[in-house]
């Protein structure tokens, strides 16, 4: 009984690199709702500018009314130095899905994949990708009429 409480207690204080971006994930998607780009690109690996730059023009343009991750699904590779993982979510937004013809309030469930990697002590995302297109930070501007 006494071994039994000690692997419980032990599983409770122990916190793994899984548990910690599952955790973390919704809380930046939190501050995003909130529009806190402070906290956001805090998450952003610094040496990654486009990436940073991306995301903060995104706070700047979007109005959400609510961001929730609906699906989580967390990859840890502890082999790789420093470790790496890779988080596939559904995102669901609420809000101004703004377009052409001006803001429109809306929603939509937006598919990401987040690699990420923990160089010291944190974890940071180093790549965002949208579906199938090209990462965030990387896309060349397309030009416009």
């Amino acid at each position: 009984a006494a071994l039994g409480a000690a692997a419980d207690l032990t599983d409770r204080l122990v916190v793994t690199d899984r548990e910690t971006i599952v955790d973390l994930l919704p809380r930046l998607a939190a501050a995003a709702e909130r529009r806190d780009a402070a906290t956001v690109l805090a998450a952003i690996d610094p040496a990654i500018r486009p990436l940073r730059d991306e995301a903060q023009a995104l706070l700047d343009r979007l109005r959400p009314e609510e961001i929730r991750v609906t699906r989580l699904d967390v990859t840890v590779e502890k082999s790789a130095v420093p470790p790496t993982a890779t988080a596939n979510l559904l995102v669901r937004y609420v809000g101004d899905v703004g377009g052409p013809g001006g803001p429109a309030t809306g929603q939509a469930l937006v598919a990401l994949v987040l690699r990420l990697h923990k160089p010291a002590g944190a974890w940071l995302v180093t790549e965002a990708r949208i579906d199938d297109e090209a990462p965030l930070g990387a896309r060349r501007p397309t030009a416009r009429p």
